[in-house]
């Protein structure tokens, strides 16, 4: 897995847009909101926790159940990645139905789907902190591989 670490000064705020007015109330006092889109607003924290985890529970707790909270990543070519909140994870060898919903048990995760090409892969969704959950996966000697699903910004050169 390529190494991926979160920005300690920015998160990702998933809304339901109808929720906007009141999440970014909520937010506010956390540091500067940018909307990316209709269901995306960009946090840059101005006061820091004293770690990026910290800092993701606090700004959970802010947002509540309006809202989720994702780090933002950074690989390590320096391109800012933008998380879905979902992982996707290739087993050594093709799971059963009881495997993934014992896999996703273990690690607090909901089978999104499974991946008609490469049965040995299938996402899911996390409401956990990701860093720690792929960690936690990358440990796993049934694992091959496991990485967040991301966005990114690009630029247009001229």
């Amino acid at each position: 897995m390529t190494k991926q670490t979160p920005n300690p000064e920015l998160f990702l705020i998933y809304i339901d847009p109808k929720d906007k007015a009141e999440v970014t109330k909520r937010l506010a006092a956390a540091g500067s909101l940018e909307e990316l889109d209709e269901n995306n607003l960009l946090l840059r924290v101005t006061t820091k926790a004293s770690s990026p985890e910290t800092q993701w529970r606090e700004l959970t707790n802010l947002a509540g159940s309006l809202a989720t909270v994702q780090p933002v990543l950074i690989d390590e070519k320096g391109q800012t990645l933008f998380p879905t909140g979902d992982v996707t994870v290739r087993f050594s060898k093709k799971p059963t139905a009881k495997q993934l919903k014992d896999f996703a048990a273990k690690y607090g995760l909901q089978l999104r789907d499974r991946n008609e090409f490469v049965p040995e892969q299938a996402a899911f969704k996390t409401n956990t902190y990701l860093p720690d959950v792929l960690q936690q996966i990358d440990t796993d000697k049934d694992i091959k591989t496991a990485w967040p699903n991301t966005r990114s910004r690009y630029q247009r050169r001229s």
